[in-house]
């Protein structure tokens, strides 16, 4: 076992390779689980109510992300690679709270101007309360990841999805309506947060510090405006860059419903589930390395921390390449089972996202190196260039190839993506130079 000093106290973090690889196998399961629930309910809208209604699920997604990852201001990474232990945990959940809460209030505003319809409008203020509740488990998932305490992260996530999937079948099958299905799976989510996730989470509210005579005492670390615009300052660029991977991921959806209406934004971001499905063990696995990424870096073990960062990217290459084959081959009678006669024909759509997908994975796998690394600001640059590309791409070959001109610009701006944080990974001279067996 090995110690890290966490807010005056020490907590064991993992025990040898055999206690990291359990650790990650639970954080593995809870985020496909989690992934198998997100592609289990668009495809049940798919089967049940038609492209529509996907089509509005997804206009609530694509209105809601961007605000509320700008709001999340990546505090969840910042507190698991807060490696020297600047702030205080109840400082994250202050302003975790302030910030979605005014995320809230905004999303639910902008829903009236989206000409969705009383019923979009609904689904839209539900998507994002769940949004709300997703960012203080997320936060509470932060805590966990800094003490090391993976397998509680994963058994969080699996509980959520399991439980938030037998609801949704039901419900669907009984006939209930997508705004009560979705409220159900609100108040599934905040019972597991307040019951599960916040339990454990704020026990490192209570730091254990050592008296002069030896023994130790247990103080309460209040909250104080200075350490919340301390964190706010320091956090501000990442909110800028998750906003505009959001609006990145984003842009062909609002492209694709202007030019193509809302059915075919539902076939777009239908296929489109099954990437962000494989988004999330991509995520997963950056988020159970990324603390040692920052140590790595930290210590000037540039060599190891770029055999993590290159694996991981071949990896990711590999996947995409024999998925885009796969998809090309046997999209069309897939889609078709797994969701309705609709996305039948769409195989090349499937096969576009796929590839391009290759270039989006291993470009989040780099922007977790960089964070990592904590080389904020110039992400802002990063994103800034490669959302123009996606905007411009998309808007030009939407027009002309229709459907799958928006899956090409996307791709576009991928491509890009990887490429400049590529050059940044290899650029960086930041970390300290101290032998690797220094540790």
């Amino acid at each position: 076992m090995f110690g890290n000093l966490i807010h005056g106290r020490k907590v064991k973090i993992l025990a040898g390779n055999n206690g990291r690889n359990f650790q990650f196998t639970w954080l593995i399961a809870g985020n496909f689980l989690y992934s198998l629930y997100q592609w289990s309910l668009v495809a049940l809208m798919a089967k049940t109510w038609g492209t529509v209604l996907v089509g509005q699920f997804a206009l609530g997604l694509a209105l809601s992300s961007p605000v509320f990852l700008f709001s999340n201001l990546s505090l969840r990474t910042v507190l698991a690679t807060d490696v020297k232990n600047e702030h205080g945990l109840a400082t994250f959940f202050r302003l975790r709270f302030l910030l979605s809460l005014l995320a809230l209030l905004f999303v639910s505003t902008l829903s009236i101007f989206a000409g969705a319809g009383s019923g979009g409008i609904l689904i839209i203020i539900l998507v994002a309360l769940l949004k709300f509740v997703e960012s203080f488990s997320d936060l509470s998932f932060g805590a966990l990841q800094q003490t090391g305490d993976l397998r509680v992260v994963g058994v969080s996530m699996g509980a959520k999805s399991i439980f938030s999937f037998i609801l949704v079948f039901v419900m669907f099958r009984n006939g209930a309506p997508v705004w009560l299905v979705l409220a159900a799976i609100l108040l599934a989510w905040l019972a597991v947060f307040l019951f599960f996730d916040f339990p454990r989470a704020k026990k490192s509210w209570w730091m254990e510090v050592e008296k002069p005579d030896g023994g130790v005492r247990k103080c309460f670390h209040f909250l104080d405006w200075r350490r919340s615009r301390k964190l706010l300052r320091l956090t501000l660029p990442l909110g800028f860059v998750s906003a505009l991977v959001s609006l990145d991921a984003n842009i062909p959806r609002y492209i694709v419903k202007g030019f193509q209406g809302t059915g075919e934004l539902g076939i777009y971001a239908g296929i489109g589930f099954i990437i962000i499905a494989g988004n999330n063990l991509v995520i997963s696995l950056c988020q159970a390395v990324i603390a040692r990424l920052a140590r790595y870096h930290e210590s000037g073990q540039r060599g190891k921390y770029l055999k993590i960062v290159f694996q991981m990217v071949a990896g990711a290459f590999l996947f995409c390449g024999l998925g885009a084959v796969g998809a090309s081959r046997f999209g069309s009678p897939l889609l078709q089972l797994v969701y309705s006669p609709e996305y039948a024909g769409r195989e090349s759509l499937f096969a576009i996202l796929v590839f391009g997908a290759g270039f989006g994975y291993s470009a989040l796998i780099l922007q977790y190196a960089t964070t990592a690394a904590r080389r904020y600001s110039i992400q802002i640059l990063v994103y800034s260039i490669s959302g123009s590309v996606t905007l411009v791409s998309c808007l030009l070959l939407t027009r002309s190839l229709g459907t799958d001109g928006a899956a090409f610009g996307r791709a576009a701006g991928w491509m890009v993506q990887f490429f400049l944080l590529l050059f940044l990974i290899l650029r960086d001279r930041t970390s300290r130079h101290i032998p690797e067996e220094a540790s």
